[in-house]
């Protein structure tokens, strides 16, 4: 019964799309451990290189279902996973790695004020996209 209350605030708009794009990702970070079985053992590699064998199975997954003409390849047939259909091309946009320093310095404080001073923009936006949308449709 919760599940059909809509949002009452920004906040409460940017965390439930938040959790939805973050449930897409996890499923297409999953159909990747299928299908790549490289990802799934003790990285070998430095971090550099980690970050760039994601981009190429990414960049291979998205070849091999273009490859298929709109047909299911053989290893949709074998899974649950193609029952997004829309989902399961994967956008990259080249922003990958990860700040191996785990101290805060005062760059990275600047950084995440900017962080949320753009979450703030976004998850505003979104709101008064949203509220336009629902006072169209009454």
């Amino acid at each position: 019964m919760l599940a059909r209350l809509r949002p009452q605030t920004k906040e409460e708009l940017f965390n439930l799309r938040h959790a939805q794009l973050r449930n897409v990702i996890e499923r297409l970070f999953g159909v990747l451990h299928c299908r790549f079985h490289i990802l799934n053992s003790r990285p070998e590699y430095d971090l550099a290189i980690q970050a760039q064998l994601v981009l190429v199975v990414c960049a291979l997954h998205n070849f091999i279902r273009h490859q298929a003409n709109g047909e299911e390849d053989d290893f949709y047939k074998e899974t649950d996973l193609s029952r997004n259909e829309d989902d399961t091309d994967i956008l990259l946009d080249g922003q990958t790695g990860v700040e191996p320093s785990s101290q805060i310095d005062s760059v990275q404080l600047v950084d995440m004020g900017e962080m949320v001073l753009e979450r703030d923009r976004r998850a505003t936006k979104m709101w008064i996209d949203y509220v336009t949308y629902q006072n169209r449709n009454r």
